[in-house]
């Protein structure tokens, strides 16, 4: 990645993260298989019941075992209602 690109890269991830604390937004990235994912996410309470419901954990060592190394960015899925994660490379589009 270029250093323009990665600049670009950082601010749509800037973008995103900071539209998901406001409310429901849509976007999209590519699955570690090479799929093409749309999402509805949020990280913004009162939009979802199930997300307001969640119990979240503490120190989880299965958590920390997971990270699968890069950088990671957790939404909560809409569609799912549960947590999802990206790799930050692979956001491609941030529609709302």
């Amino acid at each position: 990645m270029t250093r323009r690109g990665a600049f670009q890269q950082a601010y749509l991830l800037r973008d995103l993260m900071e539209a998901l604390g406001r409310g429901v937004v849509h976007f999209v990235y590519e699955t570690k298989d090479g799929e093409r994912r749309e999402a509805r996410g949020t990280l913004c309470h009162g939009v979802s019941a199930a997300y307001d419901a969640y119990v979240f954990k503490q120190d989880d060592d299965d958590l920390r075992r997971a990270n699968l190394g890069g950088l990671n960015y957790v939404y909560w899925d809409l569609e799912r209602e549960a947590f999802r994660s990206f790799s930050a490379e692979r956001l491609m589009e941030v529609k709302s």
